[in-house]
């Protein structure tokens, strides 16, 4: 089998991990596991991983920002080549910031994060293995310092059928012209089809997404839409309220949107609605 590796930043995932009280004690001092939705996907269909890191050990940890770790995502094609997979790897610098968490013995963070941000134009039919690693370097003084693996997670991605392969020829037609940056307002009006037409599929969800996205980060005349995708955005959130991942990634577009624009003390506001951890304690340190 040929392994692919990517890494990403993923959110509580590229942090560096600081002992709070005292040496810690002997072995790993920590577990780190994924999770997925389910073990059966179709064809464009979004991968929402769920990555979770505890304190295993009996001293209090502190958690501090992610000063260069990553996490890296090892997948494997089990029935196919895996250099095949049409992929996007990000590799995105972390930024340091004054303030850290505290992560009491027995305690977890977790974070989401979909596959759709590494393999953006999706992953081929067959079954997969995957699994992650998180990695802390040696130059981070009184921290941890080496690499965890989680444990395997495999799922397979099958052809869409009936009014679902009607529903992912238009998906894919839109969402490959969003990822390339042509022709936004043809790929929208696909996007408008079918939400109308095919509701209830898989793709609908993800579809709406990518077209509040594609009008946050289109430019106009010289300036970024931030307004037009922080409407979309609200409309998202009203239409799709039970969606973790998702709604979590709208809301802070929106917050940050609003911040772009100057409006801070609105930004605070939808900053505040963000899950605690030091994506949202970071914004709200920049506005004070």
């Amino acid at each position: 089998m040929i392994k692919g590796y990517c890494f990403i930043n993923i959110l509580l995932l590229g942090i560096m991990l600081c002992i709070f009280n005292g040496a810690l004690a002997d072995g790993t001092p920590l577990s780190f596991t994924i999770s997925i939705e389910k073990d059966a996907y179709l064809e464009g269909e979004p991968i929402i991983v769920t990555n979770a890191l505890t304190n295993v050990s009996d001293a209090e940890l502190m958690i501090g920002e992610p000063v260069g770790s990553f996490s890296q995502y090892e997948l494997e094609w089990l029935d196919g080549n895996t250099k095949d997979i049409p992929k996007l790897c990000r590799d995105t610098a972390a930024i340091s910031y004054d303030h850290a968490f505290k992560l009491q013995p027995g305690a977890s963070i977790r974070s989401l994060s979909s596959l759709m941000e590494i393999y953006v134009y999706g992953l081929p039919v067959g079954k997969y293995s995957l699994k992650a690693k998180y990695a802390v370097g040696t130059r981070y003084y009184r921290c941890w310092n080496g690499e965890l693996w989680s444990n395997t997670v495999k799922f397979s991605v099958a052809s869409p059928e009936g009014k679902g392969k009607k529903a992912f020829l238009i998906y894919k037609e839109a969402r490959d012209l969003i990822n390339k940056g042509v022709d936004l307002g043809v790929a929208r009006a696909k996007i408008d089809s079918l939400i109308s037409n095919y509701p209830d599929t898989v793709y609908a969800r993800h579809a709406d997404f990518l077209k509040a996205k594609s009008l946050w980060e289109e430019v106009i005349d010289g300036k970024q839409n931030f307004e037009g995708g922080i409407e979309e955005f609200r409309k998202f959130l009203s239409k799709y309220p039970d969606s973790p991942y998702w709604s979590e990634q709208a809301q802070q577009l929106i917050a940050i949107g609003l911040f772009q624009l100057g409006k801070k003390d609105e930004a605070r506001i939808e900053f505040q609605k963000l899950p605690e951890g030091y994506l949202k304690q970071t914004h709200l340190e920049k506005l004070k």
